[in-house]
């Protein structure tokens, strides 16, 4: 896989995980309704709308083309690791993958994929959801590898199977071609409950997964380092991945040590910045909403004039830790 593939995947794992201010005794992380969640078939069968199992259904290209199969999803904050067709327990959560493949036209197949939960949940009438996510399985999503073949794109098909994509249906799993783009075709491919366009990528400005889409992360970096001690002890305490995001961006606080790294490149100033080494002074915002930091340069032979004197200005992507 390519160094940006597994990033694309955890993106779209943790997804709305847990939410901004991260702490589990926001509303908001009390009540989750992860994107794609399988409950017990048991707790589905009340009637809230929920989903047992998903469904992908793909065109694979090839005479001798077969693919591999890995489903990726989380149990708590643990991410499980399913590889191939078959029965995969982690107690309690219980499931299956089935695969099935149907030879449609000379070097096109059909593959279809079943990802069902198929947990134990005997007092489903009595429960509520946080129960029954206890359950489930959570984030679910399958990475395909194609052997001898590739995948073509659903999205945007090869011309010679386009009538043939449009009869692919899949339930719960979007399919979206992974790898270079301005193809629309590709040896890996990744189905997740959220709709992507082909060929994903993360953005490079973003330094980390703040499990909020549709968020900024200038923003929300400004909003954790805002957050009172009280609050950030709660995070830390719970552990997991919400503390490792509190542990980065902590990194970034008033008095850190970073790297500059301009990225504009617009006049002699962001050349002569680049590399060096500076301390945050403050963390602000302009009038539009953007978040800079406000550095001093370590070796700026100006510092007798105090923390104010000779600041510079950067975005959060342009600062490197130390």
């Amino acid at each position: 896989m390519s160094d940006d593939i597994p990033k694309i995947a955890d993106a779209v794992l943790y997804e709305g995980h847990v939410l901004y201010p991260y702490r589990q005794s926001a509303l908001k992380n009390q009540h989750r309704y992860p994107f794609g969640t399988l409950y017990p078939q048991s707790f589905c069968r009340q009637g809230a709308g929920d989903d047992f199992a998903l469904r992908l259904e793909c065109l694979l290209l090839g005479e001798a083309a077969t693919a591999s199969i890995r489903l990726r999803f989380l149990q708590g904050d643990t991410v499980r690791d399913v590889h191939g067709a078959g029965a995969f327990e982690f107690p309690p959560v219980r499931g299956q993958v089935t695969a099935s493949i149907t030879s449609l036209q000379p070097g096109v197949q059909q593959l279809n994929i079943d990802v069902t939960n198929e947990s134990d949940f005997s007092d489903a009438a009595a429960a509520s959801r946080v129960d029954a996510l206890t359950h489930a399985i959570v984030s679910p999503h399958l990475i395909l590898t194609a052997r001898a073949g590739a995948f073509a794109s659903i999205i945007d098909p090869p011309p010679h199977v386009r009538d043939l994509a449009g009869r692919c249906h899949s339930r719960g799993a979007w399919p979206v071609l992974l790898g270079r783009p301005g193809e629309n075709t590709s040896a890996m491919l990744l189905a997740a409950p959220i709709i992507l366009y082909d060929h994903p990528e993360t953005a490079p400005e973003s330094p980390g997964d703040f499990f909020d889409g549709t968020e900024i992360d200038e923003l929300l970096t400004l909003r954790l380092l805002t957050l009172t001690d009280g609050e950030k002890a709660e995070i830390a305490a719970a552990g997991g991945p919400a503390k490792a995001l509190l542990d980065r961006t902590e990194t970034l606080g008033i008095g850190a040590t970073v790297r500059l790294h301009p990225s504009c490149r617009a006049d002699i100033l962001d050349l002569a910045l680049a590399g060096k080494e500076a301390t945050i002074r403050s963390v602000e915002r302009d009038y539009e909403g953007r978040t800079y930091i406000a550095v001093t340069l370590n070796d700026d032979p100006g510092q007798d004039l105090g923390a104010f004197g000779h600041r510079f200005f950067m975005r959060p992507d342009e600062v490197e830790p130390l």
